[in-house]
């Protein structure tokens, strides 16, 4: 089933159901933001607090979302798993062979 285009962009049930994925992960994986956002805003004044954890937590869900989105793209490129994983071997090796042992 299609979906209609939104900004020039198409999407099927498929791609929406993989970004859902990702974004309910990272909805999941998203406690430190939590944390780094409430030390940053415990230097603040009580009446800017509530203020800068509100912006804070919106503008890190958004960000979450958006790239989650960019991901579900990147990963439909064919060969881009291959490419990754051949980079991490590359930076494997060279941090294994740089060590003093």
């Amino acid at each position: 089933m299609t979906l209609p285009e939104l900004g020039g962009l198409q999407f099927d049930m498929a791609t929406i159901g993989d970004i859902l994925q990702i974004v309910f992960a990272d909805i999941i994986l998203s406690g430190d933001n939590a944390l780094v956002i409430g030390m940053a805003a415990a230097g603040l004044a009580p009446h800017h607090r509530k203020k800068a954890i509100a912006i804070g937590m919106a503008m890190a869900a958004g960000m979450r979302i958006f790239f989650a989105v960019i991901a579900t793209y990147l990963l439909a490129i064919k060969g881009i798993l291959l490419i990754g994983a051949l980079s991490g071997f590359q930076s494997l090796i060279e941090t294994l062979t740089s060590l003093p042992y």
